[in-house]
């Protein structure tokens, strides 16, 4: 008899477990879509293949012309961002069309927890939130309908991703580190040391939610796996914001030193001090990321950007970054709320004053889940369709809204002049320095 789940108290014969095929979509929206191994579900594998299941990968970014042939399973395990819940939905038929009632489908992921209402008709089962607690009771007894998995506490908990399902140049890849203007032929792997962001960016999807740390031992336990295992060294930490417990990673620091490797990671540049760049250079940081957005300080207080950070505190953080040896990539999104042209002109000054070292330039698009998308009214904003298919914010892209003023109603920004202006500042930044644009990812 095995114990199932991380909080669960049910109790199942191995000989009755089940094959679960996980599905992973195509990540079209990517510009390099197998830079990124696909985490989530692979630490659902793990869960599950701890708790006694078998777990097959289905990759559709191998081969996405397979939609319509589905290997045989009896649980069938999906995951989608709003770009690919179309894709799912069909997936989903496939494999009904296929394996008939017997073959079982469950969708979690971000767009599974922000808008269930669109996918409860579409599966057997619809998860939101964190699954890892709840998938093992789920493929046990195939619940129908809705459910809520609960956000785990201890992180320490989940059993490192299932890697070992995914071929080992999968694992790792190349285009993670030298395909972003770094070292070439290095391979580099992803990453997770913590969930959860206390800010509430009202264009970000990500739930505002209390932090959770994974201990710095068990960190560093699953950075050495992938140095023995893939020959590793070269990471890129997935966290909202590494750094915002100080007495965790003063702990971590040293220890990621004494690894010799190199990572990449994002932070909030509210909170970014000379002690955490020094931190973070010691342990072997190369770049650091932040979401800058705009130039425009009524945008950002529109868009309540995280810890109520301005222009100014932006620009200091990119010096910091500099000033410790590290390259300081910002995150550009224009079409945000209240944007004018001379916005534009001022994210422009702002790169010609503080040469970050790169950057990334995206359309805004209201995701499911984000502030804007829940109440477009309140920031200036029409929502004009929701073919989620087209909700791609990476060059080249279009625009899905258009922008008003909040106490008369005028029109301030039509699709055509969120368009115009993505696509002149996009190639305005790529013809000033061509080796400083990173190709854009819905990953970040």
């Amino acid at each position: 008899m095995k114990k199932i789940g991380i909080q669960c108290i049910t109790y199942i014969e191995e000989s009755n477990m089940e094959k679960v095929i996980i599905v992973n979509p195509d990540a079209k929206m990517d510009a390099k879509q197998f830079a990124y191994a696909p985490l989530g579900i692979l630490y659902l594998a793990a869960v599950l293949e701890r708790d006694g299941f078998e777990c097959e990968l289905w990759d559709l970014r191998e081969d996405y012309n397979s939609y319509d042939n589905p290997p045989e399973g009896d649980i069938y395990c999906l995951t989608a961002v709003t770009p690919q819940i179309d894709d799912m939905k069909e997936v989903a038929r496939n494999i009904k069309k296929k394996y008939g009632d017997k073959a079982y489908t469950v969708l979690g992921g971000p767009h599974a927890t922000w808008l269930p209402e669109d996918c409860v008709d579409h599966f057997d089962c619809v998860v939101q939130d964190e699954a890892e607690s709840i998938i093992t009771k789920i493929c046990t007894e195939k619940p129908t309908g809705l459910h809520r998995g609960e956000r785990i506490k201890n992180l320490d908990e989940i059993p490192h991703p299932a890697r070992h399902l995914l071929p080992d140049h999968r694992a790792a890849s190349a285009d993670l580190w030298g395909g972003y203007n770094y070292e070439s032929n290095v391979m580099g792997a992803t990453l997770m040391s913590s969930r959860g962001c206390p800010f509430a960016c009202a264009f970000c999807a990500n739930m505002q939610q209390a932090t959770r740390f994974r201990s710095a031992e068990n960190v560093v336990e699953e950075i050495v796996h992938m140095k023995e295992k893939y020959g590793v060294r070269n990471f890129r930490f997935l966290d909202d914001n590494i750094i915002i417990n100080k007495r965790r990673f003063q702990k971590l620091s040293p220890m990621l030193h004494d690894l010799d490797i190199e990572f990449r990671c994002s932070i909030s540049s509210a909170i970014l001090t000379d002690d955490y760049c020094e931190m973070l250079a010691h342990a072997g940081c190369r770049e650091v990321g932040i979401g800058f957005e705009s130039a425009d300080d009524e945008i950002l207080t529109l868009i309540k950007k995280a810890g109520k950070a301005t222009t100014n505190i932006h620009k200091r953080a990119v010096q910091l970054i500099q000033k410790y040896g590290m390259k300081a990539k910002v995150y550009i999104i224009t079409g945000l709320p209240g944007e004018t042209d001379k916005s534009i002109e001022a994210t422009k000054q702002f790169v010609l004053d503080l040469k970050p070292d790169k950057w990334i330039c995206l359309l805004f698009t209201p995701y499911p889940g984000t502030p804007i998308f829940r109440n477009p009214d309140a920031y200036g904003v029409n929502i004009l369709h929701k073919r989620f298919r087209e909700y791609v914010q990476s060059y080249p892209s279009n625009s899905h809204v258009e922008l008003f003023k909040k106490d008369n109603g005028e029109l301030l920004a039509t699709p055509q002049d969120l368009e115009r202006r993505f696509e002149h500042l996009y190639h305005w930044l790529n013809k000033l320095n061509p080796e400083s644009m990173e190709y854009s990812s819905f990953n970040g």
